[in-house]
């Protein structure tokens, strides 16, 4: 008698049809834990207020990644930046930018609940945004570089940014105006006649530079980068 011939793909489905809903059922309960660990982490991110230590294990630790707050402030200072809580960044996060934070909390074993953005003001009030930074803080003054996405900041902001950098360069800018000024103004016939017509003009130029500058400053509601690189007061 010729036994009968098993065809073994055939069974094999047959077995998969019994086990369908159950393979079905696994696979969406993965992908609606992966969904839920994603929403949190955005959730926690838009809603990150406050500096909590995070928690990474130190053999583990990209050392390359970690800045201290004054290397932090100091681009800022450059690039006229503000280093925030991510809660009032209103330009939205990345997905794999989520993507690389729940890499990175598994890979430490920790949550992080302290997030921190350095990027251009309008970022923090307008829907675009420019090379944001993310970090995290990890104690002792120092941040964590998480991520970064967008485009890269042009080199002639930092030129742009640095009459308002601090008090300093805002008063070296104005000396630098009001001599260039001053040597635009013709004043060779007043020198015959007045002793150091040069030097009155300058100071008298430098007098108005600062009354304009610091006019449009107050009009605009603009401050030196040096008082709110890390302030949450919005400028007009």
């Amino acid at each position: 008698m010729k036994m009968p011939v098993v065809d073994l793909e055939k069974s094999l489905k047959d077995l998969r049809k019994k086990e369908a809903l159950h393979v079905e059922n696994t696979i969406r309960t993965i992908f609606e834990n992966l969904d839920r660990e994603r929403a949190d982490i955005k959730a926690r991110i838009e809603n990150s207020d406050r500096k909590y230590q995070t928690l990474f294990k130190q053999e583990k630790l990209d050392l390359s990644r970690v800045y201290s707050l004054e290397s932090i402030r100091e681009l800022a200072l450059s690039y006229r930046l503000r280093f925030l809580p991510s809660s009032l960044f209103i330009s939205g996060i990345p997905e794999d930018t989520i993507t690389k934070v729940r890499a990175l909390e598994k890979e430490h074993d920790t949550t992080i609940s302290s997030f921190f953005i350095l990027a251009p003001a309008k970022s923090f009030k307008l829907k675009s945004y420019d090379d944001p930074l993310l970090f995290t803080y990890i104690g002792d003054g120092l941040y964590y570089l998480i991520d970064k996405w967008g485009t890269d900041l042009s080199a002639a902001r930092k030129i742009q940014a640095f009459p308002l950098r601090n008090l300093n360069t805002f008063l070296i800018t104005c000396v630098v105006v009001s001599i260039l000024l001053t040597l635009c103004a013709p004043i060779s016939r007043l020198g015959e006649t007045v002793p150091m017509a040069g030097f009155i003009l300058f100071l008298f130029m430098f007098k108005s530079v600062i009354a304009v500058a610091g006019y449009c400053l107050f009009m605009n509601k603009q401050n030196l980068s040096s008082v709110v690189w890390n302030s949450d007061y919005r400028e007009e």
